[in-house]
C-alpha cells in the first residue's frame, strides 16, 4: 500500500488569517481524487475546529497556533488538529440531539454537532499541554453521494 498523501498547515491564533488557510485547504483538496462531500467536510472541519480553537482556546492571549494535518488514506480523509489551548474535548458533546444544540445556539456547538454526524470517527486526547483531535471522513469516489443523517447516531456496541 502506498503511503498517504498529506499536508500540514499552521494557523496562528488570529481569526482573520483562517479564511486564507481554509481556501488553501480547499485548493489542495481539489487537486485530489475525493468526493465533493469529502472535500466539503474537510474544509468545514478546518473552519469549525480551528476557528473554535482560535476563538475560545487562548483566553490568556499571546502567540499560539493550531496545526492542521490532512492525510488522504486508502479509505479515509484523516484530519488531525493540534493546539496548546485550554483543554477542550469536543467529543463530549457530539451525541447531543441536534434539536438540543439548536436550542442552545448561543453556547456554540452546532458546527461540531454537524461534524460528528458526517465523520466516520472523531477522537480526542489531551497529551501534556496539547489538545489532539482526529477526524476520519469517508473517502468516496468523486461521483458517489452519501446521505447525511442528522438524527442522533446509534451508540457504539
Amino acid at each position: 500500500m502506498n503511503a498517504p498523501v498529506e499536508k500540514t498547515w499552521t494557523v496562528p491564533n488570529r481569526l482573520e488569517l483562517l479564511p486564507a488557510v481554509s481556501r488553501d485547504v480547499h485548493d489542495w483538496l481539489e487537486t485530489h481524487n475525493l468526493s465533493t462531500r469529502a472535500k466539503y467536510v474537510g474544509r468545514l472541519a478546518v473552519e469549525e475546529v480551528a476557528g473554535n480553537a482560535i476563538k475560545y482556546g487562548f483566553p490568556q492571549g499571546g502567540d499560539h497556533a493550531v496545526t492542521v494535518r490532512i492525510a488522504i488514506e486508502r479509505d479515509y480523509l484523516r484530519l488531525d488538529f493540534t493546539d496548546d489551548g485550554i483543554p477542550f474535548d469536543p467529543t463530549a458533546r457530539i451525541h447531543a440531539p441536534v434539536e438540543d444544540v439548536l436550542d442552545n445556539v448561543t453556547e456554540g456547538g452546532l458546527g461540531l454537532a454537524l461534524l460528528s454526524r458526517v465523520c466516520a470517527k472523531m477522537a480526542y486526547r489531551r497529551e501534556g499541554n496539547l489538545n489532539h483531535l482526529t477526524l476520519h471522513v469517508r473517502k468516496l469516489e468523486p461521483d458517489d453521494t452519501q446521505y447525511i443523517e442528522l438524527a442522533e447516531p446509534p451508540p457504539d456496541p
